[in-house]
């Protein structure tokens, strides 16, 4: 098989109930030069059978599987360590794509100098498929990854509360250059982050990447009061130490971004200002990691007492 231009990689863990009608999505694509890398997250469902099953009858699709559960960030790494294309595209198990997706990211990363990432406008659907409502704008429409000013992405990228474009076609270099995606809540933001302080986000204007809201996904676990700490299992799935701290640790590691990042001493600074200007917001957040952490630290004093990150 010839080198494709494009790689999909598609992380899954127990993703019976919608893989089937992404992966026809993905096969459907107007854009036929790319190949298909499906990780199976030794589910326990029949999402492996499902991916083989599209394997058999499509020779773009490649299709692989951990002997043990891993971290779900360990997957989406294992996802582009396979890929072979130029530009590269995550995509969920549970979300869909319209047949223009990737002809019109192609298109525009071709079309725009310095472009790291294209992405579409973004809608939200139910479980059924039924259209939920436009993705709002970002919070500072003065302020966006969309932006030719290298701070206007970075605010977008740190007040932005979701992180679509993680979804969009991204240039593989680029992404292979920098950290893999970290175990730990908003890893995603943080990788984000980093390829806005590298690059052009191009934006395409129609709906086109159709993110699905459904009760069994990660994210909703965070749209209660739990927040970050909610949903921080499912990134560390068996490790402790990222389920603790999350607030302290997007901010570390979004300053460890813009240290490594090459700027202007300016830009740099405005950067740091930014990160601030976060955490100043998320004041209560930050104090709120810092009272949990030490009430887990003077329980493990207690006798019998039992963690209740213990497994995570």
């Amino acid at each position: 098989m010839l080198q494709p231009l494009v790689s999909i990689g598609l992380p899954v863990f127990n993703g019976e109930n919608f893989l089937d009608s992404t992966l026809h999505a993905i096969r459907a694509q107007t854009f036929e030069d790319f190949e298909l890398i499906i990780s199976d997250n030794a589910s326990t469902d029949r999402s492996l059978e499902i991916a083989q099953a599209h394997a058999e009858t499509d020779d773009r699709i490649r299709v692989s599987r951990e002997e043990r559960t891993v971290p779900p960030s360990d997957n989406f790494a294992r996802v582009l360590e396979m890929a072979r294309g130029r530009l590269f595209k995550w995509s969920a198990h549970d979300d869909l794509i319209a047949p223009e997706f990737i002809d019109r990211c192609v298109s525009a990363m071709r079309s725009t100098e310095g472009a790291v990432v294209a992405c579409p406008r973004s809608v939200f659907i139910d479980a059924g498929g039924a259209l939920l409502c436009d993705l709002p704008s970002p919070p500072f429409k003065r302020y966006s990854w969309f932006s030719d000013e290298i701070l206007d992405r970075a605010r977008g990228s740190i007040f932005a509360g979701y992180c679509h474009p993680i979804f969009g076609l991204i240039d593989t270099d680029t992404l292979r250059s920098i950290p893999r995606m970290g175990a730990y809540p908003n890893a995603d933001g943080v990788m984000l982050l980093e390829l806005a302080l590298r690059g052009v986000f191009v934006e395409i204007p129609e709906p086109l990447l159709l993110i699905r809201r459904h009760e069994g996904q990660s994210t909703a676990l965070s749209r209660g009061r739990g927040g970050p700490r909610a949903y921080a299992p499912w990134w560390t799935a068996g490790m402790s130490r990222g389920a603790r701290l999350p607030h302290w640790r997007m901010s570390i590691e979004r300053a460890l971004v813009i240290r490594r990042a090459s700027l202007t001493p300016q830009n740099q600074l405005g950067a740091i200002v930014i990160l601030s200007s976060w955490m100043w917001k998320h004041r209560d957040e930050l104090t709120l990691d810092l009272v949990e952490a030490l009430k887990e630290s003077l329980n493990l004093l207690k006798p019998g007492y039992t963690s209740s990150t213990e497994g995570l």
